[in-house]
């Protein structure tokens, strides 16, 4: 994933709409922008990395003071709101930059830093490589919230009422594994973060 070419989903309207909905379900699933153990200080630096229309950026803005300064990157601008566009705070600011390479002057920078639903996007070696940067830019005492779907726990009860569901997540696995694409999320990341060197994970 080293350039926009890389990007796996369209960049068109019906994209912003698809992402700017899915943010909606999983915020209220998850009752809100961030875990409650998350409190972001009123100077607080936030980088939302691999954040499609920006969308969560601008919700969370507008729960917490405009003093919060938001970075909101992805590897593709092209959903990113117009410039000068009335849909989001002056403290939200936008850019391409790509998860595995963060500008050297941010290292230390970040209070929190936020990805979401990036498992099918980079590989696993990608994944290390892009904790390693999340772990050079946050600053101590930061957290790093990660968003993804345990694709390997869709099974037994969770899978019986859909009865393509064991052929469907078969087949995606298969998928991800000729990709090196990162499936079994629960039992990797962790071990993928501790690598990074995190410590509380």
């Amino acid at each position: 994933m080293s350039g926009p070419e890389a990007y796996l989903l369209p960049r068109d309207e019906y994209e912003k709409r698809r992402l700017d909905l899915q943010h909606t379900v999983i915020t209220r699933h998850f009752n809100g922008c961030l875990p409650a153990s998350v409190a972001p200080g009123p100077q607080a630096k936030i980088l939302d990395t691999g954040c499609g229309t920006g969308v969560w950026s601008i919700d969370l803005a507008k729960h917490l003071p405009s003093t919060v300064t938001f970075h909101a990157c992805d590897i593709s601008p092209d959903n990113f709101p117009p410039a000068g566009s009335n849909e989001t705070a002056a403290n939200v600011h936008f850019a391409a930059h790509s998860v595995l390479a963060f500008p050297s002057e941010w290292s230390d920078s970040f209070d929190a830093i936020r990805q979401r639903l990036m498992q099918g996007g980079i590989t696993q070696a990608e994944w290390r490589a892009a904790m390693k940067e999340m772990h050079r830019i946050l600053r101590p005492g930061g957290h790093i919230v990660l968003v993804e779907i345990d694709h390997a726990g869709f099974n037994g009860a969770l899978s019986a009422p859909v009865p393509a569901a064991d052929k469907i997540s078969a087949y995606w696995k298969t998928r991800y594994s000729q990709n090196d694409r990162l499936w079994d999320s629960r039992s990797l990341i962790p071990d993928m973060l501790k690598e990074a060197g995190f410590q509380e994970v």
